[in-house]
């Protein structure tokens, strides 16, 4: 446990992991394909990213499992920790419990 908790300590450090994942050569727009940094909106609770060039919104778990999703990231990957974590010796109905849902 210590060790996720270094890796993934917020939010954020959930996002900018999955960012990565999502796209690890840079973030490529979803509508117009360019890439580019793009905008992030700094007082959203959700990590929505904006194209400069065609001002088209996505957000970071859209098209994932994640997508509509109101539970923080870190929630998130706390239980995918708990269910590949054999150490851990929880099973998936003990999974909101543990995770606090």
């Amino acid at each position: 446990m210590p060790e996720f908790q270094r890796v993934f300590p917020d939010d954020a450090a959930c996002a900018a992991y999955l960012e990565h994942l999502r796209w690890p050569a840079g973030f490529v727009c979803a509508h117009c394909g360019h890439q580019e940094e793009p905008y992030r909106f700094p007082s959203r609770s959700s990590v929505v990213l904006r194209y400069p060039a065609c001002k088209k919104n996505t957000s970071l778990t859209m098209g994932t499992v994640l997508q509509s999703s109101h539970t923080p990231l870190s929630t998130w990957f706390w239980a995918a920790y708990l269910l590949t974590d054999a150490d851990a010796g929880h099973v998936g109905p003990a999974i909101p419990a543990a995770v606090g849902l």
